[in-house]
């Protein structure tokens, strides 16, 4: 049975958290997820918060591709307007468009007008950026976190494992496994939601409103294209005893970046 590309999911009894689902979609920058780094604010300046993070590709040109780009412009309207409720027929509330978690991966150089990747292996791609917070406050305790309760899902393709109830599970997955790296695809959970920075900062003034993307779960679908460097692996040698395991936007193409404000979102 072939599985959806993206499927969206919003709590009724919390309508700010969006679940949003993708399948089969290549990561980058993934060796980050098994590290935990000290965020940072708008100009730089350290925060007290560590996270862990991964860059999800989603490619302009295929259906799928052009699917779960339209579902996470939903998806980022439905956590805006649970934030800001619409005002006659208008978003309650204008949000920069480098404040939304979806960017595109081939913005417009403003020298030349042309479009250029912003890293190698973007070209014809939006992308996402997801985080997840850890509870540890210390570079040192962040670590320990990491290793002793990882707070993201990293799991291998099929239910290989037997949890503590003794019943078939995903097995979880480390770097030296060497199935997550960039170029590798995935099926991924993350949680959409909204950033109200009014009175945020230090002494009560305003950081900018923002859509941010939470990351939850990686399952490991099969090996692709590594980038920056390595082979492509044969996933059936690799696996050969495994088996293989929605909404409409309007407005504004994929493609597009508006220089002000996501107007695809409406």
């Amino acid at each position: 049975m072939a599985k959806a590309p993206i499927t969206i999911t919003q709590d009724p009894k919390n309508p700010k958290n969006i679940t949003v689902k993708l399948t089969d979609v290549p990561l980058a920058f993934a060796d980050d997820v098994f590290e935990a780094k000290q965020g940072s604010n708008d100009d730089g300046s350290p925060r007290p918060e560590f996270t862990t993070s991964v860059n999800v590709l989603l490619d302009k040109e295929t259906d799928a591709g052009k699917a779960q780009i339209e579902g996470i412009k939903q998806a980022m309207r439905m956590a805006r307007d649970a934030e800001w409720a619409p005002q006659n027929g208008k978003p309650g509330v204008s949000i920069a468009a480098n404040c939304y978690c979806l960017q595109d991966g081939e913005p417009v150089d403003p020298g030349t007008g042309e479009r250029a990747a912003r890293w190698a292996g973007y070209e014809g791609k939006m992308y996402l950026a997801p985080k997840k917070y850890l509870k540890a406050k210390t570079q040192e305790a962040a670590d320990r976190e990491m290793r002793e309760k990882p707070p993201v899902q990293i799991l291998g393709p099929t239910k290989s494992a037997i949890d503590a109830q003794g019943k078939p599970c995903f097995p979880t997955l480390k770097k030296e496994d060497d199935l997550i790296y960039s170029g590798a695809v995935t099926d991924v959970i993350l949680q959409i939601w909204p950033y109200n920075g009014v009175g945020k900062k230090p002494g009560g003034g305003n950081h900018p409103n923002r859509i941010n993307a939470s990351l939850e779960c990686i399952k490991f679908v099969r090996h692709g294209e590594r980038m920056g460097g390595g082979t492509r692996i044969d996933a059936n040698s690799a696996f050969d005893e495994e088996d293989g395991d929605e909404v409409d936007v309007g407005g504004g193409s994929a493609a597009q970046e508006p220089a002000d404000e996501m107007d695809a979102l409406g």
